[in-house]
This record gives C-alpha cells, structure tokens and sequence, in this order.
C-alpha cells in the first residue's frame, strides 16, 4: 500500500509544479521554492533589467539597477561578448522592528550580451548616475563592399 506523501500522482504534481518554477523563476513570479527567512518572507533574487538601441553611431546600453553604484557592478569583454555583473547586497534590519512585509530584492546577477562585428571595443564609455548604468558602444564604419560580377564558364 502507498503512503499518501509517496503517491506517483502526488510525485507527478511535484515534478509538474517544479518544472514550472524553473521555467518562470526569472520572470518575477513569486516562487515557494526561493526559501524565505526567520521573519517569514520571501527571498525574492534582484533582477537588473536591461535595454539596448543603436543610432548611426553607436550602440546604446542602459542597465537599471536600483541601489547600486558603481562600485557594485563589473563589466567585461571577450571576443565581442559583454559581461555585466554585479551584487546587491541586504541592508541590516533593525531588531528593533516586526517587520509586516519586505519587498526589497538582493542578490548577484549577471547580463551577457553578444556585440555585433561592428564594434570598437576601444571606444566603449560606460557611466553610472542614480542607479542606472549607460554604456555607449561605439560602432566602426562599415566597409563598402563592392559588387563584383564574376563571370560562369561553360
């Protein structure tokens, strides 16, 4: 006879509901698999949005995150990919409060993003001003490519 805790149907709805928190987890979904701390709440992980638009000149970068600066944050290039990564870290509550609810987020989080050919990795500027970050990419010329007819033989 199966317990009630190791019933396959039971097992099935565990793995199923599994799935669907590793799949939403990054979407800002409240998760019961994030753990929470003594004071009952939810560990909610910090998530820097990001967005990117490009003019004639160059490509623009904006990654907002809250509370940092730039002390926080690390940017890395390799062969065309940009590494951005930083660390939110939890203020120190007061003892002296009960606490209701927290809706602040802490965590690590890394942003990778692939850099098309046309950049001058030499030339990017990246400036930080009330938690958010700019980077400018600038982009090289493109070389004007000639048509060129090549004839078949028979």
């Amino acid at each position: 006879m199966t317990s009630a805790n190791n019933h396959p149907m039971l097992q099935l709805q565990n793995e199923i509901d599994q799935l669907f928190e590793d799949t939403f987890r990054n979407f800002g979904f409240p998760s019961r698999y994030l753990g929470s701390s003594n004071s009952g709440r939810q560990q909610m992980p910090f998530q820097a949005t990001v967005n990117i638009g490009s003019d004639e000149k160059n490509y623009h970068i904006n990654l907002e995150a809250p509370g940092l600066t730039e002390n926080d944050i690390s940017l890395d290039i390799n062969e065309n990919i940009l590494t951005i990564s930083g660390e939110k870290k939890e203020e120190k509550e007061s003892k002296d409060l009960n606490y209701y609810r927290i809706e602040h987020t802490y965590g690590s989080f890394q942003r990778v993003l692939a850099l098309p050919d046309d950049v001058d990795q030499d030339g990017i500027n990246a400036t930080m001003k009330n938690g958010m970050l700019n980077i400018t990419v600038p982009r090289r010329e493109s070389p004007t490519s000639e048509t060129k007819q090549i004839p078949i033989n028979t």
